[in-house]
């Protein structure tokens, strides 16, 4: 099969790499001397590709050879991260990875092994004396309650639920109460607010790996609370591994 990669990222160096080994795989810069209806897959970054005409990658202009979408096969494949408006316009069939369960675990494992980095990077004592908050209990903040806890951490989940069960505690009571060491912050929602930080000035340090802006900064530093956003975390710290994970995917899609 004759794939086309796109993206600049070490992990996105990776799958290339390893589709080598079994298919012809060919750069963004080839295509404009490809017959573009030999093109059998295209494998996009996260975001995709966005734009009225699909000329946007990671809020970069692309250079792509004229007519370049009208020109691809119906049965082409387009692999990426999420839609993007224009994606969903094409005819091709579609297979985004952030949706598939297996896929999307495998990548928390590898954003907690980061978290724990982080973790680690900011102690001052045995990380067997500390505690952490983790908002939201989805498949990183259990993925990362999982890392925390087997190196010593322990670890409570924040979460706006009906039922809790142990190690779990509602929004609404822990406000009320004291913070831990580390505040994790998982859930893509605004729920730190002023009053919030200031009852904890000084007392905790808040990682913030939610996929949209959830913490004001300025908040941040008027309470002297070290703050960290942390995103694209596989790319940062395992990127052969995230590499390997996407090609996994890319395989089955393949198969299919």
């Amino acid at each position: 099969m004759i794939l086309s990669v796109w993206g600049s990222e070490r992990r996105m160096e990776e799958v290339r790499r390893l589709a080598r080994h079994s298919h012809t795989c060919v750069t963004r810069e080839d295509l404009q001397t490809l017959d573009l209806s030999m093109l059998d897959a295209l494998i996009l970054p996260l975001h995709g590709v966005q734009g009225r005409r699909g000329e946007y990658m990671d809020r970069e202009h692309i250079a792509l050879p004229d007519g370049f979408w009208a020109c691809l096969r119906e049965d082409c494949l387009i692999i990426s991260g999420m839609p993007s408006p224009f994606l969903e316009s094409l005819p091709q069939t579609k297979h985004y990875y952030m949706r598939d369960e297996a896929y999307v675990r495998r990548n928390a494992q590898l954003t907690a092994q980061g978290v724990l980095f982080y973790v680690l990077d900011q102690l001052d004592r045995s990380i067997s004396l500390i505690s952490a908050d983790i908002i939201g209990k989805g498949t990183c903040g259990e993925a990362i309650g999982r890392m925390l806890a087997q190196n010593g951490v322990r670890i409570r989940y924040v979460r706006h639920a009906q039922t809790m069960t142990p190690g779990e505690c509602s929004f609404e009571e822990w406000v009320k109460g004291s913070c831990g060491d580390f505040i994790i912050q998982t859930a893509p929602a605004a729920l730190l607010r002023e009053e919030h930080l200031r009852a904890w000035a000084q007392q905790t340090k808040v990682i913030d790996i939610a996929s949209v802006k959830t913490v004001d900064e300025r908040l941040m530093k008027r309470y002297e609370i070290p703050y960290l956003k942390a995103g694209n975390i596989p790319e940062l710290f395992a990127w052969r591994s995230a590499g390997a994970n996407l090609y996994d995917y890319v395989k089955k899609v393949l198969n299919e």
